[in-house]
């Protein structure tokens, strides 16, 4: 019964590892996924993170950006950068990764409220004013949901401040080993 047990613990973990891989080569297509995979492997580790755990995520935040407009390579690119600040954030702040992760995430598609306990506030009149900025389109109407994330990220980038590079900075220390 106890190898039973084990074998079906295995056999799910090779099947949501599989499912995991096809979920993020699906998301990024094979350019952007091998992209991103370099990435993963030489970052995953460092922010707490699997590969399999970070591809998991990385992926959710492509199909994300990808609802709002973004093409397969700009959301690996887009994702991607989701994931440095992230863990930014998350070393700083001395929180899971995949939580920080969400909260980011989430801001992206108006919901700012998580990114308070980072100490960072987001107001929706301050994206759309840096989307109509970046853009130079003079109506909030006119703003795409693409726009709109570009202009999130920029301003949580901005807003976190010192908290940027945390990540390597304290890569020796004994919360992040």
């Amino acid at each position: 019964a106890g190898l039973g047990v084990i074998g079906k613990k295995a056999f799910d973990l090779g099947a949501t590892i599989e499912e995991t891989g096809s979920k993020f080569r699906t998301v990024f297509g094979s350019e952007g996924a091998a992209e991103v995979q370099t990435f993963l492997e030489g970052f995953a580790n460092k922010a707490g993170l699997t590969v399999t755990e970070a591809q998991g995520l990385v992926a959710t935040t492509g199909a994300i950006a990808q609802g709002m407009g973004f093409a397969q390579k700009e959301s690996a690119d887009f994702a991607t950068e989701i994931t440095k600040v992230s863990a930014d954030l998350a070393s700083f702040n001395n929180l899971p990764s995949e939580r920080v992760i969400r909260a980011v995430s989430s801001a992206l598609t108006g919901e700012a409220e998580a990114m308070k306990t980072l100490g960072i506030q987001i107001k929706q009149e301050e994206v759309t004013q840096l989307a109509m900025a970046t853009t130079s389109k003079k109506v909030a109407k006119a703003l795409t949901s693409q726009e709109r994330a570009t202009a999130t990220l920029e301003l949580i980038t901005r807003k976190a401040g010192v908290q940027i590079g945390d990540l390597d900075r304290t890569q020796g220390s004994a919360a992040n080993v």
